[in-house]
């Protein structure tokens, strides 16, 4: 096994225990301390995990410049399947995560479309393609994103075709975690949009978390790279659920 291989390896077996210690680590990969604490040191100065006396767990605060570079392959898949739900001529709105960025790459080759954005990156990307893009004023978080009362207030003045968000984890039982900041202007943005739209990588449907704001029930469309249970289907009975295959 190649370093980053292993290093990508070290990292899903913490995310999959949520706390391991170096000793288990050795264990299961085979390889000896030292190598096995240099990879730790390695993914806890990138803000992926977080090192203890004696072992490590997963870091869910991660930063924003770090979590955009996480499951790339799977954002663009459910992406490009979720652009196809815009039209030209379209006024979209976008949230500001990692994860709606890469509507960018897509929404540039669409004519006439009209973007609000919470995301300061994105708004960029889409300035530099000539793409006519507002930027929703407010607190900055995590170098890219702009929330709390400013947002809601800007996006009140609009009235979208469609809007697309994404949140840190959906549970099993279809609850949503994130800031309450953002789920306050993701409620305006749904209600001044025609359709809305939550894109959600597998990763977000294993994570746990400690207190949920909501359920996706308030979203008309889900787009995840991996087919959801039954139960949740039916739970959900006016929720459109869509797979984006590779």
């Amino acid at each position: 096994m190649i370093k980053n291989e292993r290093i990508d390896r070290v990292l899903e077996i913490v995310r999959e225990e949520k706390y391991i210690t170096v000793e288990k680590l050795v264990n299961k990969l085979h390889y000896s301390p030292a190598t096995i604490r240099r990879d730790l040191t390695y993914l806890a100065e990138l803000g992926l995990i977080k090192k203890s006396y004696g072992g490590v767990s997963f870091s869910t605060g991660r930063p924003a410049l770090v979590r955009e570079h996480e499951n790339t392959l799977e954002k663009i898949t459910i992406c490009k399947r979720a652009s196809e739900m815009i039209n030209d001529g379209d006024y979209v709105f976008i949230d500001g995560t990692t994860t709606t960025y890469f509507l960018g790459e897509k929404i540039i080759k669409k004519k006439d479309v009209t973007v609000c954005t919470a995301n300061l990156k994105l708004a960029s990307f889409l300035c530099e393609h000539g793409v006519n893009c507002y930027v929703c004023g407010g607190k900055v978080y995590d170098a890219i994103m702009t929330g709390g009362s400013y947002v809601s207030d800007m996006i009140e003045k609009f009235n979208f075709n469609v809007a697309f968000f994404a949140v840190s984890s959906v549970s099993k039982e279809g609850y949503v975690a994130h800031s309450e900041e953002y789920w306050d202007y993701i409620k305006t943005a749904i209600r001044n949009s025609e359709k809305s739209v939550l894109l959600c990588d597998s990763d977000k449907l294993k994570m746990k978390s400690n207190r949920y704001i909501g359920d996706i029930g308030i979203f008309d469309i889900m787009i995840t790279n991996q087919d959801v249970s039954k139960e949740l289907k039916n739970k959900f009975e006016n929720v459109e659920f869509i797979t984006a295959k590779y």
